[in-house]
């Protein structure tokens, strides 16, 4: 089994285009840089994120322009899948009509999933709370058990990571399994000091003049260098793996556990979110993937990402002592 410093060096130049992605998307947005490191850092632990917002503080902008950067075509097999979802969506419209055909010959209920969501490896589901239960229910195994139930029968879903994003959290038990599958949650918020709203008047000018022009046939588009593909997330993926697997982990990272583990009791004991077993390992992983990322070994600075598993976004108090735990050294 190779040693730290051998596996970072061999994810090096992926962990280089990771991060020419994040410099490229921060360069297009104002005041987005912790969500686009999350972004980043969700795609290669293979966890869910989840964007919470009000309308028109750039949820979707940013997951669309993440994607498109990392050259994510929806016309390709798989991809890119996205999806305005409504209490009125239908099941066909995410995962595929049924083939009408084979169940009248055959009577077996079956979907052409060409294109859908059960297809695709990155996917990003808006207003993710207000599908019904039939999709959250198919949701949810593609989110457990990476598996889609096509005619009785489970098939293995190629997902990678799938964003979300909604207005609000829910506030019924039925969202509540869903809203649990979101390991990591983050805020996206308008810009409010007067730097950043210069900034985003500046960028935005550009980005509708650009738009402007595609759309009256002009072809205008930003070239950024270097960006990294699906297959970069894949290497640092399995590098984290590799780190998780190590004999000696858990003996190597034994002060930096117990700190972990610290915390844990004190937002437990506190009930300042719902921190229960599966997200404390999804945790762990997490934790490593934002290290290798940085090129590094793990640190204290890793365990603020518990500052991102609050379960109310309006809970002032409850998220600033979640945040003064997360951050104590």
């Amino acid at each position: 089994m190779p040693d730290l410093s051998e596996i970072l060096e061999h994810i090096k130049p992926a962990t280089q285009r990771i991060k020419n992605l994040r410099e490229a998307l921060c360069s297009l947005f104002v005041g987005k840089d912790e969500i686009i490191r999350l972004l980043c850092l969700c795609s290669a632990a293979r966890e869910p994120l989840l964007l919470v917002g009000e309308p028109g503080t750039a949820k979707s902008d940013l997951i669309v322009q993440f994607c498109e950067l990392l050259g994510i075509q929806r016309e390709k097999s798989g991809g890119y899948f996205e999806f305005l979802l409504t209490p009125f969506t239908e099941p066909s419209e995410v995962f595929g009509p049924v083939k009408i055909e084979e169940y009248t010959k055959n009577q077996i209920y079956s979907r052409n999933s060409t294109g859908m969501l059960q297809n695709a490896e990155v996917a990003f589901l808006d207003e993710v709370f207000k599908a019904n239960s039939a999709i959250l229910n198919s949701l949810l195994t593609i989110l457990n058990e990476r598996k889609f139930y096509d005619a009785g029968k489970p098939i293995p879903v190629p997902l990678l990571v799938l964003f979300g994003a909604t207005n609000e959290v829910p506030s019924t038990d039925d969202l509540g399994a869903l809203f649990d599958r979101f390991t990591l949650r983050v805020e996206c918020r308008n810009v409010s000091s007067e730097d950043d709203l210069k900034g985003l008047v500046r960028l935005g000018i550009q980005r509708e003049s650009l738009r402007s022009r595609r759309m009256v046939g002009e072809g205008a588009t930003v070239e950024f260098e270097q960006m990294p593909s699906l297959d970069d997330f894949n290497s640092v993926f399995k590098a984290v793996t590799r780190v998780l697997q190590q004999e000696d982990f858990q003996k190597k990272q034994v002060l930096f556990l117990q700190s972990f583990i610290r915390k844990v009791r004190a937002i437990r004991d506190d009930r300042l979110t719902q921190l229960n077993d599966r997200k404390v390992i999804k945790m762990i992983k997490l934790m490593v993937t934002s290290a290798l990322l940085e090129g590094r070994d793990l640190k204290s600075q890793d365990q603020r990402l518990l500052e991102y598993t609050w379960d109310n976004p309006y809970d002032v108090e409850g998220r600033r002592r979640l945040s003064l735990i997360a951050r104590e050294e």
